[in-house]
């Protein structure tokens, strides 16, 4: 049994490591993977709105639009610009005050002087957003804000924001983490449901080789047991039989030698175990013809020779 064990638990070992490096290792390494790359599409979303918003200033210094037409055009598409997969993430607009220039789903701040605004963990995300973009240009602030257009519930988000310089406008766009959790939450769930299929096919598997191995190990048992009942009855019977017999294995030495032998050649079956047939009882002249015979009989295949003596 402890074979038959041995056989199954390296298949049952390699799952089980499988599942570690999948869930200690390459999880961990894919939410991060995941999240840098939703960090790389707000980076580059910034940007390609700050490149519209510097369509509409050339336009302004081209004396096509007053500054307060192209802002008013450049707000306007911005309020109904939404990307993600449920179409609800957005972009917003602050100036360097902070003062709130647009918010799509927070309409009642806009105008309003936000910088001792915090969050719920009192940080103050609006302060961070200006003092990010004077500072760098654009940067990343991480604070706690409602959930895209539902009022009522607050998650972590990660925003990126940008400074338009000719006209002092931050400009900013998120995400939120709970959103990479959601996936990756998805991706362990079906990885979970995929391990535990795998689980389930190794075993019945290496239960089916083990019963299989369990099955021809009988088999073979049964079979060895019933030639060596047959070999047993063989020699019982050869043993008190009135003729001479001899057996020989293949390389011609004495395998058996029943009693009517050791009456006929004057050997007993100590003597002659283990000996080279021809030379035992053969004459000199008659060795040659015996061992061109005795090669023909070995082109046979067989195991054994019988002869009977008479």
């Amino acid at each position: 049994m402890k074979r038959y064990v041995g056989a199954f638990l390296p298949a049952l070992l390699s799952v089980v490591l499988f599942g570690a490096t999948v869930f200690w290792l390459v999880l961990p390494n894919t939410e991060e993977a995941i999240l840098a790359k939703k960090k790389d599409l707000i980076r580059e979303l910034t940007l390609s709105v700050c490149s519209l918003a510097g369509t509409y200033h050339q336009q302004e210094q081209a004396g096509l639009l007053t500054r307060g037409q192209a802002q008013g055009r450049m707000l306007d598409r911005l309020r109904q610009m939404r990307y993600g997969q449920d179409g609800k993430d957005y972009f917003w607009v602050t100036d360097l005050t902070p003062r709130v220039v647009m918010h799509p789903f927070r309409p009642y701040l806009e105008g309003v002087e936000v910088s001792q605004y915090s969050d719920i963990q009192g940080n103050r995300m609006f302060q961070d957003m200006a003092r990010v973009a004077r500072e760098h240009g654009q940067g990343f602030v991480s604070y706690v804000w409602q959930w895209k257009d539902d009022p009522s519930r607050v998650a972590p988000k990660l925003s990126h924001v940008r400074l338009f310089q000719p006209w002092g406008w931050v400009i900013g766009t998120g995400i939120y983490t709970d959103d990479v959790k959601q996936e990756m939450d998805v991706m362990t769930r079906n990885l979970t449901l995929v391990g535990a299929g795998v689980m389930v096919l190794v075993s019945l598997l290496a239960g089916y080789i083990t019963w299989r191995n369990i099955k021809t190990d009988h088999g073979r048992k049964l079979a060895e047991e019933a030639l060596a009942e047959s070999e047993e009855r063989f020699r019982g019977i050869s043993a008190n039989a009135q003729d001479g017999i001899v057996m020989i294995d293949q390389e011609g030495r004495v395998s058996f030698w029943n009693r009517a032998a050791q009456e006929i050649f004057g050997y007993t079956a100590q003597e002659v175990m283990g000996r080279d047939m021809h030379l035992l009882l053969a004459p000199p002249r008659f060795h040659d013809a015996y061992r061109a015979a005795f090669a023909a009989f070995q082109g046979t295949g067989r195991g054994q020779a019988v002869g009977r003596i008479l």
